[in-house]
């Protein structure tokens, strides 16, 4: 019981006592600095650190760390700057390290948001990793020349950095155009994320490190070199300045999320011939053109996934491997065209391409993996040019409908249809011996559709299906039949020839013998027409039979159309006629017209159209009123204004 209690009171006075992360400290030019004791024998030697572990306020302002230090009788060398030692300290401004610093140690500046600048010493040979993680204010740095490794990330988040310069007299490391390598530049180690404009990586390059341009959002285009093998993880993440890449055919590796981030990437020129490092992409659903090089061999996995923009893309006849999750979640591609070449299509490779409808597969096609074309429950039609079924997971086409039309060359349908995943499918149906293509001349103004089309017999039968404002004029043979059966005796090519409807437009005048009108005639959809009304003399156009009063005035022609143009006798109605001392503003008019007429009562008001039809009678009893007109069509009306003597008369423009 004794025992218990002593260890009981040990544990209590050491959380009571906080234990210190030093063995000593001491002041340099008004600054109070903590060491640990590295070696206590000749050399003596120390290495700076932390009051406490995570204590923010140890130091602040400008620190020098000096190259000698006294402690009990004893002076040691600072030769480190250890693990953590200004972690978060947020009120540090600027380091000088003396020239016996040898080494920095992990985390040793991580977190201060507010360091300026970092004088390294002339005898530094290590930064390990994440020694200036997250410096968001570090402006520049300077690499000496005893300076060989520096560790990983060490500079991430450092977004204010502009430039990295390196000693002429270093062996180890070079900077060329602010931009850090190593001295054999093989290796882009680092580019200041503060740094903008265009950037061409020297011929020499072959590996772009990690985290290399992270944050880089200043950068407007990047040019990798073809000695290029290898793109670290996120080595472009974030550099949203960019709206387009070009991966030479060297390439074979490129990192996890390498170009990911909210970038602003659209179109991708892809010519790795073998890459097989996947999510290079992931997460970047801007792309909207994607090119692959005649060359390519493979396409990576998670290539594309998620690029719901990508409405089309062209798989060259080179590539023999889909990688899993390449194309999934492309929502925007509605069709799918597998070369010969390709051998594999890998796991879940176009799954959630919810808007796929039409999928061909290439004859050398031997392998489907699972999930492949999963929840792609749009598909209508697969073309399968395999005469021996490939091999398939039972969830391949998982909630694919079952009445979706398979097309197998002429003569495997009694493969596929006794083949165990294949069977389920009700509409396997054998491909014409002849191939057949058809297609319009504009995708934009109609399509294709196959009514029939089976190796059984030859004749195949085809509609041309006209979009919104266009139709179907005839085959590219002038044949107008629509549908249209054909009879194949040899491979045939066909096109659909639409064009834009054509609308009628009639401009007449209401009265020939007062005005006259110009702008009939035949237009396709949507022209602008410019039509005029001209009065004869005596006469004054006032709107056409729509209201509109614009004269001329510019129509967009969408259907069949019939306008008049209304012409009145000048001062049909006299305006003005007694009394200039009625005030009647605005006009033209759009919501409220105030009428005012001095000291005289208002009796009552009417309004006409220019037909002489009355629309509104208000009586009023008052000298002053405000007429609501916003339930008036835009046009031309006629005020009568009536007082107990009078009656004016007014011509008003309502807008």
């Amino acid at each position: 019981m004794n025992t218990v209690k002593y260890i009981l009171a040990i544990i209590v006075i050491t959380i009571s006592n906080p234990l210190w992360a030093y063995d000593f400290y001491a002041v340099n030019d008004g600054d109070t600095i903590y060491y640990n004791i590295t070696s206590d024998t000749i050399p003596y030697t120390v290495e700076v650190t932390y009051k406490e572990l995570y204590d923010s306020t140890s130091y602040s302002g400008a620190v020098s760390i000096p190259s000698l230090v006294s402690y009990d009788t004893k002076t040691y060398v600072v030769t480190r700057i250890g693990r953590s030692t200004f972690y978060d300290n947020n009120g540090l401004i600027s380091v000088v390290l003396s020239d016996s610093i040898v080494s920095i140690g992990r985390f040793a500046f991580k977190d201060c948001i507010f360091l300026t600048s970092i004088t390294f010493s002339n005898s530094l040979e290590t930064i390990e990793s994440y020694a200036f993680y997250g410096c968001y204010s570090l402006l520049s740095i300077t690499i000496p020349a005893s300076l060989k490794s520096i560790g990983e990330e060490v500079f991430v988040f450092c977004e204010k950095m502009q430039s990295i310069t390196v000693d002429e007299n270093s062996l180890y490391f070079k900077s060329i155009d602010g931009i850090l390598y190593d001295y054999d530049e093989r290796n882009l180690i680092l580019c200041g994320s503060a740094k903008t404009g265009a950037v061409t990586i020297p011929n020499t390059v072959s590996c772009i490190n990690e985290y290399a341009f992270y944050l880089c959002s200043g950068l407007t285009s990047i040019v990798l070199p073809l000695s290029l093998k290898d793109i670290g993880k996120f080595a472009f993440a974030f550099c949203t300045g960019l709206t387009q890449i070009t991966i030479p055919d060297s390439v074979l590796n490129i990192g996890i999320a390498a170009f990911t981030g909210d970038t602003n990437i659209k179109t991708l020129y892809f010519n790795a011939v073998n890459c097989n490092r996947p999510l290079f992409l992931e997460t970047n659903n801007r792309i909207t053109n994607v090119f692959l090089g005649e060359n390519v061999i493979r396409i990576p996995g998670a290539f594309c996934a998620n690029c719901q923009l990508l409405t089309t893309v062209t798989i060259p006849k080179s590539v023999k491997f889909i990688g899993g999750y390449a194309f999934s979640s492309c929502t925007g591609l509605t069709s799918i065209d597998i070369p010969d070449s390709v051998i594999v299509i890998g796991n879940s490779a176009f799954a959630d391409c919810i808007n796929l409808r039409s999928v061909t597969i290439g004859v050398s096609v031997d392998s489907i993996e699972d999930k492949a074309f999963s929840e792609d429950k749009a598909i209508k039609e697969i073309i399968i040019k395999a005469e021996t079924p490939p091999h398939t997971q039972d969830f391949t086409f998982y909630r694919m409908s079952s009445d979706v039309s398979i097309y197998v060359p002429c003569g495997s349908t009694v493969l596929y249809r006794s083949d165990a995943n294949w069977s389920y499918y009700q509409n396997i149906i054998g491909l014409m011996p002849y191939d057949l293509q058809i297609t319009p001349n504009d995708p934009m103004m109609g399509s294709i559709k196959y009514i029939q089309k089976k190796c059984e017999n030859d004749t195949v039968i085809i509609q041309a299906l006209a979009k919104p404002y266009y139709h179907f004029v005839c085959w590219n043979d002038k044949n107008t039949d629509n549908p249209r059966a054909l009879l194949l005796f040899q491979d045939t090519a066909l096109t659909a020839i639409f064009t834009i409807d054509t609308h009628k437009l009639t401009v007449l005048s209401n009265d020939t013998n007062r005005g006259s009108v110009s702008g009939s005639g035949f237009y396709t959809h949507y022209d602008s027409v410019v039509i005029t009304a001209t009065p004869k003399s005596k006469y004054e156009f006032v709107k056409w039979s729509d209201n509109n009063t614009n004269n001329p005035r510019t129509l967009y022609v969408t259907h069949d159309m019939t306008i008049t143009a209304v012409f009145v006798l000048k001062n049909s109605i006299k305006e003005n006629q007694k009394d200039e001392s009625i005030n009647i503003y605005p006009n033209p008019v759009q919501d409220i017209l105030y009428i005012d007429n001095g000291e005289q009562i208002i009796h009552k008001v009417e309004i006409f159209d220019v037909s002489g039809k009355r629309i509104k009678c208000i009586p009023v009893n008052n000298t002053k009123m405000m007429l609501p007109m916003d339930d008036l069509c835009k046009g031309i009306y006629f005020l009568s204004v009536y007082t107990m003597q009078t009656k004016e008369v007014r011509k008003i423009r309502k807008e």
